[in-house]
């Protein structure tokens, strides 16, 4: 997913310039749902001041995110004051719902959005929270009422809703049908999903206290590493021959 950097000037009224250290990431819906409401569109509205002093860190509709003050740096969001713990501790997602945009779309590049956010701060699963906790807003009034089922979304488990294709999950979440079936050996038939079934969504990633290229040896390191986290396989571990090819692979640029 991209992500854009539209920041507002220093000096701006959105713009406290107070630094943080973010603790939370708030989840809220732009509440706007006419045509052309996209990301790009709240930028734009961010940066003529209509907001008054309200901002927010990014804004995400179902083709990119805008960033639009720096992540460590307080953002007038939350409604609970200038030194509340919402406008003061977190990192504010505003996530667009215009009619004319995938909403389900918009909601997993957030996601996509959000788990980079955890890492980078190591924030727990239970720090991301919704508009409401700091202040009672009924917000994000399209995602509370299946708040649970956003949770697991951000851990890497999507829940089957109706009318959802394998294929149509699988683009959503930027995905094949191999991986997305791989990653969900408990699948049957790809054409059969069943409402409330659990798909893992999220490609495990390697942990480096785990080290899984331990074995490895150093010549082809690079190039093991290079395809198991692209997905391409999923076990690293193989006989010379194995390594030798995704060297090979990867001197002749296969491996992008």
């Amino acid at each position: 997913m991209l992500i854009k950097q539209e920041f507002l000037p220093i000096g701006h009224k959105a713009r406290p310039g107070r630094k943080m250290a973010p603790q939370y990431i708030t989840v809220h819906n732009t509440g706007n749902s006419n045509k052309g409401a996209n990301a790009a569109a709240h930028s734009r509205y961010l940066h003529g001041g209509a907001g008054g002093s309200t901002g927010w860190h990014y804004v995400v509709d179902d083709h990119a995110a805008i960033q639009n003050i720096p992540a460590d740096e307080v953002a007038y969001h939350a409604g609970d004051g200038g030194n509340g713990p919402g406008n003061s501790t977190s990192i504010g997602i505003e996530i667009c719902e215009n009619e004319d945009g995938d909403l389900e779309k918009a909601i997993s590049n957030a996601v996509f959005l959000i788990r980079q956010l955890m890492e980078q701060y190591d924030m727990p699963l239970e720090n991301i929270v919704p508009h409401r906790k700091w202040n009672g807003k009924y917000c994000p009034r399209k995602i509370l009422p299946r708040w649970e089922a956003f949770v697991k979304l951000v851990a890497g488990i999507y829940v089957v809703q109706p009318g959802d294709t394998l294929g149509q999950i699988a683009v959503r979440f930027e995905l094949n049908l191999d991986e997305i079936l791989r990653l969900n050996k408990h699948i049957y038939n790809p054409n059969a999903l069943t409402v409330g079934m659990e798909l893992t969504v999220l490609k495990p990633k390697p942990r480096p206290q785990d080290d899984p290229l331990a074995s490895v040896p150093d010549w082809a390191r690079g190039a093991v590493l290079k395809t198991y986290e692209k997905g391409y396989i999923t076990e690293p571990l193989g006989d010379v021959t194995f390594y030798r090819l995704l060297v090979l692979l990867d001197r002749l640029e296969i491996l992008k």
